[in-house]
């Protein structure tokens, strides 16, 4: 939640250029997802318990970010915090 509120203002930035974005296209007939850069080394969930408000606003930042999920905004958001 410390990410998310620090990095608020650049979030949708934060996520357009997070390397795990996927990105859409179309090959005329179809919709493909293309995933970001594989990484190295292989990811794991992490389940994380908090206030049923507190998924809500992060639901909302989703809506609003337009982020494909409440994982990849939360990602981008800890990546950056992390990072400095």
């Amino acid at each position: 939640m410390d990410a998310l509120v620090a990095t608020q203002s650049r979030l949708e930035e934060l996520v357009i250029n997070e390397p795990a974005h996927q990105i859409t296209r179309s090959d005329g007939l179809f919709i493909r997802r293309e995933s970001g850069p594989r990484r190295d080394e292989p990811l794991a969930t992490l389940t994380v318990r908090m206030l049923s408000r507190n998924v809500d606003t992060i639901d909302a930042l989703v809506d609003e970010i337009g982020a494909p999920s409440r994982s990849a905004l939360c990602a981008a958001a800890l990546r950056a915090y992390l990072v400095g």
